[in-house]
């Protein structure tokens, strides 16, 4: 038998049925009418007794309807056999005992030799119509020759009966009979075939489009190469990533598409291995930019074994790893910060001695000797808060500077920005200045961390106009804003100081507008940009409870704009510190510190302003001395051992809700300090190194609560 290997095995179950349906219901069918003609056989034995014909048939009923009756035990060559025997059989008897007159006979021979087509296959039809035309033909000789006449003869009183017009008329009819069942059977299943066909290739048509969708929504990019690395598709990620179209590389070399940077790897037998493999390496894409790519190359097997094709899949790792560095030097950073935050603790620490003891030295010095001395003590004042600006910068460096408490002048943050910007802009850049002097611009925040903010704005405006130069303007107003001036950001109504720095730069495409501010986003060439200074800018100005705002046209120029809020109170002008400080009740203060210096300091500067004050070097010493003795304020250190600040500040709280605390730290605030701060309005906060201004203002301050 003919087989076809093309099938599927459903499609092998289905073209089987179909076969076996066929053979079934025409053995059926050529029964049904062996069965309606035996009784004229019957009645020609009574008349002329037995004939071979009659034996023939009766014996051909017998094997057919053993065979149908058992034929699921019979496997289909069996019963096809049968089928095409009985046939040709029928067809030769009939021919040889009726001759021409039962050349009707000669239908089921031709029955015979389709169903030898249809069911096992065309030669065998082919063979079996070419032996019954020999046999057609030997007999037509046979019966016109001198040794045939009697057979004419035969024929010629044969042909009158109504028995021979029965056979030939049933010889006729057998044969188209069966082949009308066979092929509307057949027809049947084929429309069955058909439907079951429509609803798979449906569902084909499905999968295939989910396979479609699967293949070019992923954001991996996917190439399938033929077992050799020859392209044959590429999914929609691949094209971005490389710049290539299908068209561009289809049939094309993996190998010779892709130039890859990294030559150490053998790519030439890439494809000649038979195991999974992994890599990755940069590769140049279609525009000659490079990309770091991890790829996996999977190799698809089928028959046997052999791989017809690879799947190679890779994740563009470029961003990834960029992050990855960034982040790695943020920790490096980090460390830093953390290294320059304590040694900024301690130099806070010795410069409130050194500074405090100059302070005290001025108020005690009588008129004649401060004037003989008064050059010493301004060059040791002068260096002192010099020093103390610089560890300021550390403090600012480390992520852990001052928060924000002080009232300060617009204006002088703005003239402290643009003497730092000076030094670092060539002279084709120019830097103006437009403060309005109508009115205080007052805001409560820290100066060091605006002036960082406005640094890092003025170098973005600087690198924005290094080819070409331009301008760089710092301005300052007073302006009114509702919560429907900028109903995104949820502003409260009031003044605020509205402060823009204007640049006449290449400007910012406006698809960037949300990302400027995100870490680590960066337009500038690798090496020359972290990626911090604008998010830096965001968070000062957050922590300042302010907006910013940015404006900008290609090739016009660029303003950020920080509105933040105006402040009603002004800052206490040092001259009149005296009169402040002279209505301060007498208070008992419990100084809590860990450097003898700053305790003696301070102690002696609160002393001379009539306070009662008890010293502690740690957390222990200070709780015991608060279960012995009532006192009014506690001037608490943040960094001491044994029992740190804010160890002994929860105590404090727990057991004394209502103290007021003054935390005083050279380390500047962290989230837990601000934390407290926060929740509780008896803590403080005062920045190391501070001045004995800073320190009585604010038990006056403190004072003026109550």
């Amino acid at each position: 038998m003919e087989n076809n290997n093309s099938f599927t095995v459903s499609e092998k179950v289905l073209f089987n049925t179909a076969r076996s349906s066929l053979i079934n219901i025409c053995l059926i069918a050529l029964l049904i009418t062996g069965y309606l003609v035996l009784p004229m056989y019957i009645m020609r034995i009574i008349k002329t007794g037995w004939q071979p014909v009659t034996i023939n048939h009766i014996v051909i009923l017998l094997i057919g309807t053993f065979i149908i009756v058992l034929r699921n035990r019979f496997s289909l060559l069996v019963r096809t056999i049968t089928l095409i025997g009985i046939s040709i059989s029928s067809s030769y008897f009939g021919l040889f005992s009726f001759g021409i007159v039962g050349s009707a006979f000669f239908g089921m021979g031709l029955f015979g030799c389709i169903v030898a087509a249809l069911v096992i296959g065309k030669r065998a039809g082919f063979i079996l119509l070419t032996v019954s035309t020999i046999l057609f033909i030997f007999y037509t000789n046979y019966v016109f020759s001198k040794n045939g006449l009697h057979i004419i003869r035969f024929l010629t009183s044969y042909v009158q009966s109504k028995t021979a017009w029965y056979n030939a008329l049933s010889g006729f009819i057998l044969p188209i009979f069966m082949l009308i069942m066979g092929i509307g059977e057949m027809h049947k299943i084929i429309k069955k075939y058909i439907a079951t066909i429509d609803i798979k290739n449906k569902e084909l048509d499905m999968q295939n489009r989910f396979r479609a969708a699967l293949f070019n929504t992923t954001d991996s990019f996917v190439i399938i190469t033929d077992s050799k690395g020859l392209i044959s598709d590429i999914n929609k990620a691949c094209e971005t990533a490389t710049g290539y179209s299908l068209n561009d590389v289809i049939n094309k070399s993996f190998i010779d598409t892709f130039l890859f940077e990294n030559k150490a790897l053998d790519f030439t037998t890439l494809f000649n291995e038979n195991n999974k493999k992994r890599y990755e390496i940069k590769w140049i894409n279609k525009y000659g930019n490079p990309h770091l790519i991890n790829f996996t190359l999977n190799p698809i097997r089928f028959d046997q074994g052999t791989i017809s094709h690879w799947f190679i899949s890779g994740i563009d790792m470029t961003e990834y790893r960029e992050l990855e560095g960034k982040f790695i030097q943020s920790q490096k950073m980090e460390s830093i910060g953390k290294l320059a935050g304590g040694v900024a603790h301690d130099f806070n620490n010795f410069l409130t001695g050194i500074i405090g003891s100059t302070e005290m030295l001025k108020f005690s010095l009588d008129e004649e000797n401060l004037n003989k001395n008064q050059e010493y003590i301004d060059i040791i004042l002068n260096a002192g808060n010099k020093a103390s600006s610089l560890v300021k910068k550390l403090l600012n460096f480390s992520r852990v500077e001052s928060g924000p408490t002080e009232l300060f002048d617009i204006e002088i943050a703005i003239n402290d920005t643009v003497a730092l910007l000076k030094r670092s802009i060539k002279n084709t850049i120019t830097i103006n200045t437009s403060i309005d002097s109508k009115v205080p611009l007052i805001i409560k925040g820290e100066n060091a961390q605006l002036v960082n903010a406005l640094l890092n704005l003025g170098i973005n405006s600087r690198d924005a106009m290094e080819k070409n130069g331009g301008s760089i303007t710092y301005s300052a107003k007073k302006v009114f804003l509702s919560s429907n001036t900028f109903p995104e950001d949820n502003i409260s109504d009031g003044y605020y100081v509205q402060l823009d720095v204007t640049d006449t730069g290449s400007g910012i495409p406006k698809h960037l507008y949300n990302k400027v501010f995100d870490p680590f986003f960066t337009t500038k060439e690798q090496g020359k940009g972290t990626g911090l200074g604008l998010s830096s800018v965001y968070g000062t100005v957050k922590r300042h409870k302010g907006i910013i705002k940015l404006y900008s046209e290609i090739d016009i120029g660029t303003k950020f704009s920080l509105f933040l809020p105006l402040s009603e109170s002004q800052p206490n002008n040092k001259k009149i510190m005296k009169s402040i400080i002279s209505n301060m009740t007498q208070w008992k203060i419990l100084l809590v510190d860990d450097e003898e210096i700053i305790r003696k300091n301070t102690s002696n500067l609160l002393k001379d302003f009539s306070h009662t004050v008890t010293t502690a070097q740690n957390g222990i010493e200070a709780l015991s001395h608060l279960e012995k003795n009532i006192f009014n304020l506690v001037i608490l250190d943040w960094i001491m051992p044994q029992m740190n600040g804010a160890q002994t500040l929860e105590q404090i709280k727990q057991l004394y809700p209502n103290m007021k605390v003054i935390v005083s730290s050279g380390f500047g605030t962290n989230s837990g300090l601000l934390k407290n701060a926060s929740e509780h309005k008896e803590i403080f906060f005062l920045a190391k190194p501070y001045t004995p201004e800073e320190l009585l203002s604010l038990i006056s301050e403190i004072q003026n609560t109550l």
